[in-house]
């Protein structure tokens, strides 16, 4: 006894110590404690029993036990954080209030029993019987009331048979709630009569759109909030608005509310926003606070370890459980309706109420004055004349047949062509008839711009285009009907007609048909006629643009023809021109004859002889300088036959008729 008390007071929880040792192992309902197993060791020791052995073995199980509860300790400390490190950075522990219990477990049980239908008898001591489904059970509330009768069981908190029940009663919601409303659609077709009678109009139907049933009380929520070895649970009121919690539940939300709720929903209880304030509980903030800081102080602790983080994440995150224990309060309905009413047997309207019939309250249109009476009306029932501006009742007003605009009769006219009610923008005197028709029938001019009726429009048969049939005229060429703004005539013949049945000439510009135009052979462009030429050397008709004159015959023919002479610069046709050996020209007149040959030169192609001093052209000249009469060199110097001799005699005659003349000769 004095070892076992030397542990006890050595390791300070002697229970947790047997429990980790195993030494109060199957003990049934936990009954054994340390002071049991003293007992128990002290009677078999006056029975004569040998208790040594069965000491030293407690004593070896409590020994390793305190050495296993010591290297625990440094495990949670190391995974939570020590209490007596006062340098601690852990974060601050949550402080959750002490459990606040409305009713002891016994009254609980019995209440909880007997609200699921058990029939309870009540025994000698705190025995109970209890008849559920055609079972009996004997039951005990303390580990005191034990019976003689057979087994019992302990209905206490943590035993699971506590468990269960509680888990059975907060899983089936209880509730107390009211329905205010009785008959709401009578009430509601009471308050919309009077609203219809307050502005002087006669009450007619009513009919309901929709149905908002709304709820207001409180939700007592259960919130439990969990990490991987850790749990908090609490129970939450939560206030319910009425403006917040309803629900649309069409018109069988007439119907009054069941005995059973088995959708809060139904009754406006909307479970979404029950859930948000329930999960704002301060004291379930705390606890998720905690292990969120917990987990962000472990992840980093794990350093590159993407395994260990990833687990401690899920250890160490907060999940929340939210379920609805049950309601309190009372529910009324909003009905959406539409109220049918009348000012007169022509003024029949319309308007939407939302109506709480429970407080006789209307949510009705904005009331306005109608400009035309006097009377202070729905504001949905009034319009604005488009012509006066003034807001009246609807059906004093007159529409356009034309279109969906609204005005007082006094602002509306009959369209003479189609003899339909009209505002008076709408319509326009007709150019032609000076006649009131809508605008919208009316054509316009693409010449003009007037406007009237269609049957005084014509259309161009080149453009296309509407005009009016006094714009329209009729060709001369074609005989087509055209508009009068884009007419021609013609320059040759003098007829007119439209601008696309004509062509202008290259050179005036001026209109004419295209059967009346000549064509330059050469260009291909279009003139009048009279203003073509010929060319005297190929015969064509030409502009004369075209041409050009030679000043040596005064030919005229295409330029293409003509050359100039390098002389004077003058122009005449090549087939006029003397050409030099190099391929340049000069007029006749400007050519000089060889004193040789006696053929006219171009005055470049001339050499100077040497011995006779004469013109003569480059051919008969030698090669060599000086430059001399190749034939009469090659005859002084005897180089020629006698035949080529005799040839020269007429060239030398001419030479001697030169000599007397005055010419010179070395």
């Amino acid at each position: 006894m004095e070892k076992l008390q030397l542990a006890s007071h050595a390791i300070g929880d002697i229970e947790a110590l047997l429990e980790a040792s195993g030494i109060d192992e199957g003990e049934e309902n936990g009954s054994s404690g340390f002071e049991e197993k003293i007992r128990q060791l002290v009677i078999a020791s006056l029975a004569g029993r040998d208790v040594e052995q069965a000491t030293r073995k407690a004593e070896k199980s409590i020994t390793e036990a305190k050495t296993e509860l010591e290297r625990e300790e440094k495990n949670i400390n190391s995974l939570l954080g020590g209490m007596g490190d006062a340098q601690d950075s852990s974060p601050r522990c949550p402080k959750l209030p002490q459990t606040s219990r409305s009713m002891d477990a016994r009254t609980f049980v019995l209440a909880a029993l007997t609200d699921f239908g058990a029939k309870l008898k009540r025994e000698e001591k705190s025995l109970y019987i209890s008849q559920l489904a055609g079972k009996k059970e004997l039951i005990r509330f303390d580990n005191n009331s034990l019976s003689d009768k057979g087994e019992s069981v302990l209905y206490a908190p943590g035993t699971a048979a506590f468990e269960r029940l509680v888990s059975r009663v907060t899983g089936t919601g209880l509730h107390q709630v009211d329905d205010v409303d009785q008959k709401p659609l009578p009430r509601a077709e009471e308050v919309a009569t009077t609203w219809v009678r307050s502005f002087g109009a006669t009450f007619k139907t009513i009919d309901v759109q929709d149905v908002s049933r709304c709820f207001t009380g409180k939700a007592l929520v259960r919130v439990r909030a969990t990490v991987a070895h850790d749990s908090y649970e609490r129970l939450v009121e939560v206030e319910c608005d009425p403006n917040e919690h309803f629900n649309f539940v069409t018109k069988t939300g007439l119907e009054p509310i069941g005995d059973q709720i088995e959708n809060p929903t139904s009754i406006g209880a909307l479970s979404g926003k029950l859930s948000e304030k329930a999960s704002q509980d301060s004291n379930i903030l705390d606890f998720c606070r905690f292990y969120t800081e917990r987990r962000e102080q472990e992840m980093a602790s794990a350093g590159n370890d993407i395994r260990k983080k990833k687990k401690l994440e899920d250890e160490f995150t907060p999940r929340l459980e939210i379920s609805l224990v049950g309601l309190e309060g009372s529910v009324h309905r909003d009905l959406k309706t539409r109220v049918s009413y009348r000012f007169d047997p022509d003024g029949e309207y319309k308007s939407s109420l939302t109506i709480t019939p429970s407080l006789k309250q209307i949510v009705a249109p904005e009331m306005d004055k109608c400009m035309k009476t006097g009377k202070v009306v729905p504001r949905d029932c009034l319009n604005k004349c488009e012509i006066s501006k003034l807001t009246v009742l609807q059906h004093l007003l007159t529409r356009s047949e034309i279109s969906d605009r609204f005005a007082l009769p006094e602002h509306t006219v009959l369209c003479a062509l189609s003899r339909k009610r009209v505002l008076v923008d709408e319509v326009e005197k007709s150019a032609v008839t000076g006649e009131m028709v809508a605008k919208k029938l009316l054509k316009i001019s693409a010449l003009s711009s007037k406007r009237a009726e269609p049957q005084y429009f014509a259309t161009c048969e080149f453009t296309k285009s509407e005009v009016l049939e006094s714009e329209i005229v009729v060709s001369q060429i074609s005989g087509k009907k055209y508009r009068v703004d884009e007419q021609l005539r013609s320059v040759v013949s003098g007829k007119i007609g439209h601008k696309q049945e004509f062509i202008f000439c290259s050179a005036t510009n001026q209109p004419l048909l295209p059967t009346e135009a000549e064509k330059c052979e050469i260009t291909g462009k279009i003139v009048v006629p009279g203003l073509l030429e010929i060319c005297e050397v190929t015969g064509k008709k030409v502009l004369s643009s075209e041409l050009d004159k030679s000043s040596a015959s005064g030919k005229k023919a295409l330029k293409k023809f003509f050359v100039t002479s390098n002389i004077s610069g003058a122009h005449f046709l090549e087939e006029e021109a003397v050409r030099s050996i190099t391929g340049k020209f000069c007029a006749p007149l400007e050519a000089r004859p060889c004193l040789w040959s006696g053929r006219k030169c171009h005055p470049e192609d001339l050499k100077d002889c040497e011995l006779t001093g004469m013109s003569v052209y480059s051919e008969y000249i030698t090669a060599q300088l000086p430059s001399r009469l190749e034939t009469l060199f090659n005859l002084l110097n005897g180089t020629r036959k006698k035949s080529d001799r005799t040839e020269l005699w007429p060239t030398i005659g001419n030479y001697v008729s030169t000599l007397l003349k005055g010419g010179n000769c070395k």
